[in-house]
């Protein structure tokens, strides 16, 4: 063993060997040297994705053990809250003085303890930082039980470690993630496109009478090509819920409403992948909450009011959407995120959560990874064109092993949603586009355009053997690789 190895064995012997040897009744040592290959797994540079599945299984774990010992009759906590009930029995009859009772349970009375001992377990499940092995009950758990805890809570401990300073080991560039789906919607990256047109906006309103605050507006979003069918739906009755207006029958407020459905523009997309990034480790119903002026700061908005309304527009809009997809074999349904809007020391607050959906993809491990530093100095075009067309390039992998392909502008167009209509004003968008990209050896290696049939001829960068295989093998996941990722030195 290395100086590191050596290190962290004296670490993780301190904080398991005794217990496990005490309970197992087998020897330590054995048992680590068959976790090396999950920890080589997680100091690699798909760590990430393993270490967000350890933590969601970890998470799961939990649920269930505080389940069991707060609602099964044989539970310690239920046999300690018998044992406790039997001697309050004899306080209540002057068999025995409170004080000899308050002495054994620190209490007054067997519900106060039931209620402690109940709130200790839950903080222990709520606690990111605490070990399945520090379980209240851990010792009286089935055998099949303790040996995974230990091998979870030794791995989970081996990740933050080689991801702390102490540690002293070389770290992966910063990631964003975007869910995999947004390779198949058009985005509007001038935030200023609107989900339905004029002609609908106003039919809508010369039947104001008709309107209501039930039911949902739809938009079918399908692509013949590769058979991905979406429906997206914007939930009119969550809308005006998380807006604090849930009561509200203003007819004027419905017809703002309808007015405020937009396609997904790039605001959106940066506040779902902010979102969908942070909660990439998570996958849990933990919930992550900023002031609108936090937020704002961290998506890189400049600070003031304008941006504060349309951030809050954009929640409000992102968190009343749902979507329904088949999808990698799958039927996917489900929110986004689910947001709540509220009022806090004075100022707006947001607390969000992970929704079904991208929860959904996450655990498919469904996931296109950009390494941050260069994804951010792309454009909105580029980004978007970045998203769009990995989804195509993993696609040709699969279908014909081809590396370069002909897209007609027209087709190309449906990544990024423009109101020229013009061809030449479209061409030349794309071209900047796949000009940065290929600038930046992102996605593109190199385009051109053939001007007779309006269309881009682009290579795409190959990707390496072994994720070609396991495409083709249908043994891969999207969040397995990471675009532009550099090994800090």
């Amino acid at each position: 063993m290395d100086e590191f190895e050596v290190k962290f064995k004296k670490k993780i012997d301190k904080l398991f060997k005794d217990s496990f040897e005490e309970i197992t009744k087998s020897k330590f040592d054995t048992f680590y040297k068959t976790l090396q290959k999950d920890m080589q797994d997680l100091n690699s540079i798909n760590g990430e994705v393993k270490f967000g599945k350890l933590v969601y299984s970890i998470n799961k774990t939990k649920d269930r053990w505080v389940t069991k010992y707060i609602e099964s009759p044989l539970s310690a906590l239920n046999v300690e809250v018998q044992a406790a009930a039997y001697l309050y029995e004899k306080v209540i009859s002057k068999e025995i003085d409170i004080d000899k009772f308050r002495s054994i349970y620190g209490c007054d009375s067997v519900e106060e303890l039931k209620d402690r001992m109940i709130k200790e377990v839950e903080k222990w499940k709520t606690n990111k930082d605490s070990l399945l092995t520090s379980f209240v009950g851990f010792k009286k758990l089935a055998k099949v039980s303790i040996k995974p805890a230990f091998k979870n809570d030794i791995l989970k401990t081996y990740y933050n470690y080689i991801n702390s300073p102490e540690s002293g080991l070389k770290s992966y560039e910063h990631v964003t993630r975007i869910p995999s789906i947004l390779g198949n919607i058009g985005i509007d990256t001038t935030n200023t496109q609107k989900f339905l047109d004029k002609s609908e906006i106003n039919q809508m309103e010369s039947q104001s009478s008709e309107l209501a605050l039930t039911g949902t507006i739809d938009r079918l979003i399908v692509s013949e090509e590769n058979q991905t069918k979406i429906l997206m739906q914007l939930e009119k009755q969550v809308y005006l819920r998380i807006a604090n207006d849930q009561e509200s029958q203003d007819l004027m407020t419905q017809i703002a409403l309808i007015k405020a459905v937009k396609q997904l523009n790039h605001l959106d997309l940066k506040i779902i992948t902010h979102y969908y990034t942070n909660f990439y480790n998570i996958v849990s119903n933990d919930s992550i909450g900023k002031y609108i002026s936090e937020l704002v700061n961290e998506i890189g908005l400049s600070d003031n009011s304008n941006n504060y309304k349309l951030v809050i527009d954009s929640l409000l809009k992102i968190g009343s959407i749902r979507l329904e997809a088949e999808y990698e074999g799958r039927n996917i349904k489900g929110s986004l995120l689910e947001v709540f809007i509220d009022i806090k020391n004075g100022r707006k607050f947001a607390e969000v959560q992970l929704g079904g959906f991208l929860k959904t993809l996450i655990i498919m491990d469904s996931t296109f990874n950009f390494n941050k530093d260069t994804f951010d100095l792309l454009s909105r075009d580029a980004q978007q064109l970045a998203i769009w067309l990995q989804h195509r390039r993993l696609k040709n992998v699969l279908d014909d092993s081809k590396f370069s392909e002909a897209i007609a502008v027209q087709y190309l167009a449906n990544a990024i949603l423009m109101r020229a209509k013009d061809v030449y004003k479209r061409r030349d968008r794309l071209s900047r586009a796949l000009e940065e990209l290929k600038v930046y050896k992102l996605i593109v290696k190199d385009y051109e355009y053939n001007s007779k049939e309006y269309q881009f001829i682009i290579d795409y960068i190959r990707l390496p053997k072994e994720v070609i295989c396991n495409i083709q093998n249908k043994n891969f996941k999207t969040g397995e690789l990471i675009e532009g990722t550099i090994l800090k030195k």
